[in-house]
């Protein structure tokens, strides 16, 4: 199955013209995503997990899934981009504008909804000055930076433009969901907030730290499309990826400081980081569900390897280079996962 064929599929689904093979195909995949995310997610959330869900299918079965089809159709690619809350950070270095100048209208007027008539704000202070939106939302502008916003969000989106460094916190709208383009990358979400720098000159970097996001190169033209030169990434909490203009390339990894996940409400009691004598991969589970990052032992004589070690009050790479010195071991970032490498458990005597 290709990606345009499960887009299609759940346009299918959406529209209750699925074969019985094709829902349970869907709601199978669904399942799957609601019980990773410890959300509450229904299936009125479908559309905008469908990033998600073919990220999933991709890594679980090399996107060979497929049900049982009906008769060939004709798929048409359509953006369905980043689901639920979340929190990113967006380091830019594409400076599109000047603050005040006149272009930075034209630069974006292909953009939907336009800009004509949008309201322009720059903070000429030297301290963070606080912008209220129409629907709610507030963003916190940093020395130099310039909101271009318009005065109302009609229609079914929300959009802004940002240069230089923004906090945001946003209304959660599901049905209408908050866009951001700085530069040529555009990143969605439903209702979070979220931190964008565009002050540097190492490209647009977007790190999320609560929930999901989808970020993607802007296509020419009134079409938001994703550009057929790149992808749309979906990031989760702790993931980053970098934009690279030039090249026409996103480039995925992990924040440089990783934070724990926020954790349900029934969950009073936060995780335990003292082992005595526990299985390294015991120890590696617990740090996976508190960070959501992806750790694997390379060696699977490693897995049962003892460690006894008090981590409490350290990063996740400070935990990470303890464990590694205590198994003799060593650990490197690859992509938006951890990969723990070392001989097993007969060198540590």
């Amino acid at each position: 199955m290709s990606r345009k064929e499960f887009s299609f599929l759940l346009k299918q689904y959406l529209a209750g013209e699925c074969t019985e093979e094709e829902k349970k195909f869907v709601e199978h995949w669904f399942g799957i995503i609601r019980n990773e995310e410890r959300e509450s997610l229904d299936l009125s959330d479908l559309e905008e997990l469908e990033p998600l869900m073919w990220e999933k299918i991709k890594s679980r079965t090399g996107a060979v899934a497929t049900p049982p089809l009906k008769k060939a159709r004709v798929f048409v690619w359509r953006w369905a981009a980043g689901v639920a809350a979340a929190a990113l950070v967006v380091l830019a270095g594409l400076t599109i504008f000047k603050p005040g100048e006149k272009e930075r209208v034209s630069q974006y007027a292909d953009i939907p909804g336009k800009t004509a008539g949008w309201i322009t704000k720059h903070n000429r202070s030297d301290r963070p000055e606080h912008v209220r939106l129409a629907d709610g939302s507030t963003a916190v502008l940093d020395p130099g930076s310039t909101l271009l916003f318009p005065e109302a969000f009609s229609g079914s989106e929300r959009q802004v433009v940002l240069t230089g460094d923004a906090f945001f916190e946003v209304s959660r709208m599901p049905e209408k969901p908050f866009f951001v383009y700085t530069g040529n990358l555009v990143t969605k979400v439903l209702g979070t907030s979220f931190h964008i720098k565009a002050g540097s000159e190492k490209g647009v970097s977007v790190e999320v730290v609560t929930g999901r996001v989808a970020v993607f190169e802007r296509a020419s033209g009134p079409d938001r499309e994703p550009s057929a030169k790149t992808e749309e990434v979906i990031l989760l909490p702790n993931q980053k990826v970098v934009y690279f203009e030039d090249r026409h390339e996103l480039v995925t990894g992990l924040v440089d400081k990783p934070k724990m996940l926020s954790r349900p409400e029934q969950e009073t009691a936060s995780p335990s980081f003292i082992f005595e004598e526990v299985p390294m991969h015991t120890v590696l589970s617990r740090l996976e569900q508190a960070y959501g990052i992806s750790i694997e032992l390379e060696n699977s004589l490693q897995n049962n390897c003892p460690l006894t070690a008090d981590l409490s009050d350290l990063a996740l790479f400070e935990q990470l280079e303890m464990i590694c010195a205590a198994t003799k071991s060593r650990y490197a970032v690859l992509g938006t996962s951890i990969v723990i490498s070392g001989e097993g458990c007969s060198n540590l005597n």
